[in-house]
C-alpha cells in the first residue's frame, strides 16, 4: 500500500506581493473589507484588507464601464439637483416681483355699462352678480337681461336690485330672439338701452 501512495510534496507558502498599484485615471484600486485567502495555508476566517491592482487585468474594460456609469449617474444627479435649486430660486424671485407689482392708475374713469345676459338660476349666480354691485369703480350701471318672464334668474336679480338701490341697474326681458344666438340678441338689446358708450 505504501508503495502506491505518492510522497506528499510540501506546499510552498506563497508570499503576498505588496507593491504600488498601477491604476490609470479612469479606475481606482479596489478595497475589499472581507476575508481574503492570501495563500493556500491561510484560513478563510482571517479577515484582511486587500488592495487589488486591476490595471491591465482581464476585467479592466468592465471596471472602466462601471466607473463611467457611476460618473454619469453622479453628474446626472448633480444636474437634476442644480436644476431644481435654480427653479426654486426663480420661483421665489417671480413671487416677490409679482407681489411688488401694482396696477397702474387710470388716467380717467369714464362711466361704463355692465351687460349680463341671464338664463336660469345656476349655482353661485347670486354671488356672481353681487360682485358686480360691490365693485370699486366710480360710475357704472348694470343691465341684466332674460329671455322670458318665467326665468328663475329674475328672482335672484330682483333681490339684488332691492339690496343695492344706490347702484343704477335694470332688468330687461328681451323675449325670444329672431335668430339662433339668444345671448348675442340679449347683448344687442342691452347695448341699445345702455346710457354710456363704454361696456
Amino acid at each position: 500500500m505504501a508503495g502506491d501512495v505518492d510522497e506528499a510534496q510540501p506546499q510552498v507558502r506563497r508570499k503576498l506581493q505588496v507593491g504600488k498599484p498601477e491604476v490609470d485615471g479612469d479606475a481606482a484600486a479596489l478595497l475589499f473589507f472581507q476575508a481574503v485567502g492570501v495563500d493556500a495555508g491561510e484560513r478563510f476566517d482571517q479577515g484582511g484588507l486587500a488592495v487589488v491592482d486591476v490595471a491591465g487585468g482581464s476585467h479592466d474594460d468592465m471596471l472602466h464601464v462601471a466607473c463611467y456609469s457611476v460618473e454619469v449617474l453622479v453628474v446626472t444627479l448633480l444636474a437634476l439637483v442644480a436644476g431644481s435649486l435654480v427653479y426654486c430660486v426663480l420661483t421665489i424671485v417671480a413671487a416677490i416681483r409679482y407681489r411688488g407689482v401694482r396696477p397702474p392708475r387710470l388716467g380717467a374713469s369714464p362711466p361704463i355699462s355692465i351687460l349680463k345676459p341671464l338664463a336660469g338660476a345656476e349655482e353661485g349666480l347670486e354671488e356672481n352678480l353681487r360682485s358686480f354691485f360691490e365693485q370699486c369703480y366710480p360710475t357704472f350701471e348694470i343691465l341684466l337681461a332674460v329671455r322670458s318672464a318665467a326665468d328663475p334668474a329674475i328672482a335672484v336679480a330682483e333681490r339684488l336690485l332691492a339690496q343695492y338701490p344706490a347702484v343704477p341697474s335694470r332688468l330687461m326681458v328681451t323675449g325670444e330672439p329672431p335668430y339662433a344666438n339668444a345671448k348675442v340678441y340679449s347683448l344687442d338689446r342691452m347695448l341699445a338701452a345702455a346710457r354710456t358708450t363704454w361696456w
